[in-house]
């Protein structure tokens, strides 16, 4: 294929950028399929705790609904000194059946919230490294279901290592490296039985 990259596919891409001291969100993305990679972001909205998505990358549906199922691709990311560090959220659309989020290889730390944020179904976040964060991995809200959290480093998070707070039923937690997370490494209270 020849031209400009997006009339490749029909996938937005948001590919090695440095984004620095921003108002609100470094990345933010509402399309139904997004490829985020490589990108850097630094100082980002550090003290908006009202905004979810006041963060380095924010993306879903719940910002600009759509009838598309979101679908997106967030690796090799470093993000740093925000707010939170990365968000992905699932508005529960009329008609749309969930979404598809793959948080993979990014390095997320000392962000005032949440290092990685869930409030989506069929989200993965493997191969993370979590650093610093006051929550490191949060997911929250019931329509989190069949989240899978594996094979992430979790290091040092000033309350929690993992946080399952109301989630939907199918999220999995296993194989993860936790060390020094000044609360819980992992609080799974959250997730229903199966």
């Amino acid at each position: 294929a020849t031209g400009h990259p997006s009339s490749q596919s029909d996938q937005s891409r948001v590919i090695g950028n440095l984004v620095i001291d921003c108002g609100r969100s470094g990345i933010n993305a509402a399309y139904p399929d997004t490829i985020i990679a490589n990108n850097t972001i630094i100082n980002c909205d550090t003290a908006s705790p009202s905004d979810v998505y006041a963060a380095g990358i924010a993306i879903g549906d719940a910002q600009n609904p759509t009838t598309a199922r979101p679908r997106a691709s967030i690796t090799g990311n470093i993000v740093r000194n925000c707010y939170n560090g990365i968000v992905v959220s699932d508005s529960a659309v009329a008609g749309v059946d969930g979404s598809d989020y793959s948080i993979t290889g990014n390095t997320v730390t000392n962000n005032t919230n949440v290092g990685i944020y869930s409030q989506a179904p069929n989200v993965t976040i493997t191969g993370n490294v979590c650093r610093g964060n006051d929550k490191n991995i949060q997911i929250e809200t019931t329509r989190s279901t069949d989240n899978l959290v594996t094979a992430n480093c979790i290091v040092d998070g000033t309350t929690f290592g993992i946080l399952a707070s109301t989630t939907g039923a199918g999220t999995m937690i296993y194989a993860n490296t936790d060390q020094n997370n000044a609360a819980n490494s992992i609080s799974a209270d959250g997730i229903p039985k199966f």
